[in-house]
């Protein structure tokens, strides 16, 4: 630590023009943008949950449109038709948040225009409108709450501008938003995309990521390249682990039967992060540390832990892992020598230990769900067979 605010001092004392990173290398840190047609084809598929989404969307849309027609108020059809658009979600924990956020504000809404519309000033009206139009658009994707209600307000305020004195269609509003909002909801479970379908993808996506990752930094005296397919590689390996983090989240508002089993992500993603620190821990040492280590060491322990690491994690499931002694990753004797090379030693032993360990817990985890599957639990809920 003290060496990394030396060289932040030493930094800011002056430009450093030497080390300043062109436009070309910044922008491989840039997720590309645009969207061409030949993403859609892996998505032509009922397994796809893209698809299945897509599918689920267009029936809801299309039920509400038909309903809309029907209900015993009529005059703004394409409310309902726009609560359940904004409502669902790709995941039943968006839609969950959507639907209590979209008849929240649209209560609050409510109450708003009701008291706006007890004052009968028309310039306050105007004045609500006009900040209610950049509050919605500023704040959907913001605070959808927030947006909920000044939507709500630039729906029912808008007719009391153009006939002064008339009754707002807040009983119409409500009911709209509130059988839009059940209606999304239940199309959750049709055609549904339980976080477990894409569990194999994910920790596929992780595996290879880590051992891309264990690959570019156990390298002795890496060259600028290696050092920028590092700083790629880390970025990667932590997203595919937020990845990860974010479906085990998701699945806990799941029906309890197709929920992703806690204890074993949990441990997927324990060993990962640790995996991830001590790749952290080596990096640092052979960043800062070269002149304290034993080349003729630390290169083929180096190349040993980086070859172990990258099968273990490419091959997953069936890769024969190694039991690791708890001796093997005891603390060296350390009594003030500038010899730094049995630490490195033992933090790369510790790595190997934990790309094992997390290729282990995978394994577990994949086993866990394949048991619940074939306890007559279905795989993804509603609209599929068991």
């Amino acid at each position: 630590m003290l060496d990394d605010v030396a060289a932040m001092a030493e930094r800011q004392a002056g430009p450093d023009r030497d080390s300043a990173w062109p436009p070309e290398k910044l922008q491989l840190f840039v997720s590309p943008e645009g969207w061409p047609l030949a993403a859609l084809r892996p998505h032509l598929s009922l397994q796809s949950g893209v698809m299945r989404h897509a599918l689920r969307a267009g029936l809801a849309l299309s039920l509400a449109y038909v309903l809309g027609q029907f209900l015993p108020w009529n005059a703004h059809p394409y409310w309902l038709v726009l609560s359940v658009a904004v409502v669902l979600r790709g995941n039943l924990e968006q839609t969950l948040s959507r639907r209590n956020e979209r008849i929240i504000g649209t209560v609050i809404g409510c109450l708003l225009v009701l008291a706006l519309a007890q004052l009968q000033q028309p310039r306050l009206l105007a004045l609500a409108f006009i900040v209610a139009v950049g509050v919605a658009h500023a704040y959907v994707n913001q605070r959808y709450r927030v947006a909920a209600t000044a939507a709500t307000l630039m729906a029912l305020v808008q007719p009391l501008l153009l006939q002064p004195g008339s009754s707002p269609a807040i009983a119409e509003r409500l009911a709209d938003t509130v059988i839009g909002a059940l209606l999304a909801w239940a199309f959750c479970f049709v055609l549904p995309s339980w976080e477990r379908r894409s569990l194999q993808r994910l920790s596929g996506q992780l595996r290879a990521a880590l051992a891309r990752h264990a690959g570019n930094l156990l390298v002795w005296a890496p060259a600028p390249d290696q050092q920028l397919a590092q700083r790629l590689s880390r970025q990667q390996a932590y997203t595919a682990l937020a990845a990860l983090a974010a479906a085990a989240q998701r699945s806990r508002v799941e029906p309890r039967q197709v929920r992703l089993p806690e204890p074993e992500i949990e441990a997927v993603l324990s060993h990962g992060y640790r995996f991830m620190a001590l790749l952290g821990t080596v990096q640092q040492m052979l960043n800062r540390r070269t002149d304290r280590l034993a080349a003729e060491l630390a290169g083929p322990e180096l190349a040993l832990a980086r070859q172990d690491c990258a099968a273990w994690l490419v091959q997953g499931q069936g890769a024969e892992l190694p039991v690791m002694a708890p001796a093997e990753v005891d603390w060296p004797e350390h009594a003030g020598q500038q010899d730094l090379t049995p630490w490195l030693l033992r933090r790369l032993r510790l790595a190997r230990r934990e790309a094992a360990d997390l290729v282990a817990a995978e394994s577990r985890l994949l086993a866990a769900i394949s048991r619940a599957d074939s306890a007559g639990r279905p795989r993804s809920g509603v609209g599929e067979r068991p």
